[in-house]
């Protein structure tokens, strides 16, 4: 013996629904410019076609998944310090402006969702200029 110690390997969760392993595709391509269902749907090996029947299936659909990706994303990337401009590069928006944008658009959800007109539920990270 050489006197190492044997390390542990770690292995990834087990994927065990395709749904798991789409999002884990998509979020590896988050960043992607621009990020395109077929691209997806190519790194899966199954066409574009069948990758959104595969989602209706699910109850859901790209524009919803990526939605919640980025979301997700953002929330993670400005609460880690982030500048909004860099956050929106990395989650594949043209600029600031367009993520910006998009955060409008999922507090409207929040307040359609919970039926409220105030009391936004999303995270004040996005409410600071930029």
């Amino acid at each position: 013996m050489s006197g190492t110690v044997p390390t542990a390997t770690v292995m990834p969760p087990r994927i065990t629904q395709w749904i798991d392993l789409f999002r884990a595709v998509l979020a590896q391509c988050l960043g992607d410019q621009p990020l395109l269902l077929a691209t997806v749907a190519k790194r899966l090996t199954t066409s574009a076609r069948t990758l959104q029947r595969m989602l209706d299936t699910e109850g859901t659909s790209w524009r919803a998944e990526v939605d919640a990706m980025r979301r997700a994303q953002a929330c993670q990337l400005l609460a880690g310090g982030m500048s909004k401009a860099q956050a929106a590069v990395r989650l594949g928006y043209s600029d600031a402006r367009a993520l910006r944008r998009a955060v409008r658009r999922w507090e409207r959800q929040c307040q359609s969702d919970r039926g409220t007109k105030g009391g936004i539920s999303c995270p004040d990270l996005f409410l600071a200029t930029t």
